[in-house]
């Protein structure tokens, strides 16, 4: 009897790896993604109000700056869990060793995402994502242009705010 590729790969080989090929796919038809999200909202004689719905909030997130930070951030990490699923599968590798590649994985994805956003870029990046949501944050608009966009308010468009 001959079995599929797919049925032949053990149940641990999936979990990962399928996680992070989904998100990879999502990433490489982006693109597609909203054209498709976008004819389906447009669609009204083969489409229902429902389905209208669910893919205009769909389109909604993946505009949004958090939407796309977090899925680029979930293919770095998912990949990095892949390979070490894949390694601790292996007989040769030991638990040890395993687990120092775990905890200097994790190291360096910390140290990279501190070295590329210091805590004011963060903020920033945090306030400017309230612009861009469907739920105004007034607050948070406020604490932009009080920290950020002071120059470009007059006293009097800073207290209408």
């Amino acid at each position: 009897m001959i079995k599929s590729s797919w049925e032949m790969k053990r149940s641990g080989d999936m979990r990962w790896g399928s996680h992070y090929n989904s998100v990879c796919s999502l990433l490489n038809m982006f693109s597609v993604t909203h054209v498709v999200l976008e004819g389906i909202i447009e669609d009204l004689s083969h489409t229902t109000f429902a389905q209208r719905g669910d893919a205009d909030t769909a389109y909604g997130y993946m505009k949004s700056f958090e939407f796309v930070f977090i899925l680029h951030l979930m293919k770095e990490i998912l990949g990095r869990i892949d390979t070490l699923s894949q390694a601790l599968q292996k007989k040769t590798q030991d638990i040890h060793n395993a687990m120092e590649c775990h905890t200097s994985t994790l190291d360096k994805q910390l140290h990279e995402l501190d070295s590329r956003f210091n805590d004011h870029m963060m903020e920033l990046l945090s306030l400017s994502s309230s612009l861009a949501s469907k739920k105004i944050n007034v607050d948070e608009i406020c604490l932009l242009v009080e920290k950020y966009y002071l120059e470009y308010f007059t006293e009097l468009e800073r207290t209408h705010l």
